[in-house]
């Protein structure tokens, strides 16, 4: 078995058991194990996605619906369940929206009302990392949905650029918001450059908490898959220049 095989293998298992959990916690009422296990449900497909999207052997839309699937099921347990839990698993359902924002699927009620932070959270985060990377992913979604860069972001890149070990999500940012600003003004060498400068970029994180998956088994690093936000950024930008803009090119560009 080789390196893909390994991988293939490990996502689909994760989904299979989680997904035999999922009715093993409903019919004994443990929701919260229940939403847990969807949530593991739907990133498990979602890495399996990105897996085919960058070798290239199979259209991810199947992997990325069922993802999906789970992460609304999820957030419509975690709602029952109160706020932290939902907090708890953002970037769970984040990942849900990016996929359907590069396939051109509405987004669900259920996962956009957990997106939406409150205008407070958005701005005055929590010292926790976990808690800022979810606030860093917010502001990207922000970005893809409405095409433009959020009122709140220029106040917490400001409180960002005070710590350490940001930077790099900082520069991340911009370059996202470099490619939607030019699909603006139709400059479409500038928006190639921006994707270039937000591939190098996700070169420089092998992987990571919302970039990419690295749990027990074979470790998935960033090479191996897509970026899924750029990906997100990338759609939106050619729906705003329209026609006459692009296509850009990219690995991380949905092309099914």
């Amino acid at each position: 078995m080789n390196r893909y095989q390994a991988q293939v293998k490990q996502t689909e298992d994760s989904y299979v058991t989680t997904m035999a959990n999922v009715q093993k916690f409903e019919a004994e009422r443990h929701y919260f194990l229940k939403c847990v296990n969807l949530q593991e449900a739907s990133q498990s497909m979602i890495t399996r996605g990105l897996i085919e999207w960058r070798i290239g052997h199979e259209n991810p839309t199947d992997f990325f619906l069922k993802a999906i699937q789970a992460a609304e099921l999820a957030a419509e347990v975690a709602k029952e369940l109160g706020t932290k839990m939902i907090l708890d698993s953002f970037l769970y359902y984040l990942d849900s929206l990016y996929a359907s924002a590069v396939m051109g699927v509405p987004f669900s009620d259920a996962l956009k009302r957990i997106a939406h932070l409150p205008e407070a959270e958005l701005t005055h985060p929590n010292e926790l990392k976990t808690r800022i990377v979810q606030l860093l992913d917010a502001h990207y979604f922000l970005l893809v949905e409405n095409g433009e860069v959020p009122v709140s972001w220029s106040e917490l890149k400001g409180w960002l650029a005070k710590k350490r070990g940001f930077k790099l999500y900082i520069e991340t940012f911009h370059s996202y918001a470099r490619i939607i600003e030019t699909s603006h003004n139709g400059d479409l060498s500038v928006a190639q450059k921006s994707i270039l400068d937000a591939e190098k970029l996700y070169g420089k994180r092998p992987s990571g908490p919302h970039v990419g998956s690295n749990w027990g088994g074979v470790p998935i690093f960033n090479e191996e898959i897509v970026d899924i936000r750029l990906a997100a950024v990338i759609r939106k930008a050619e729906e705003i220049g329209g026609s006459g803009f692009g296509p850009l090119e990219s690995i991380h560009r949905w092309r099914w």
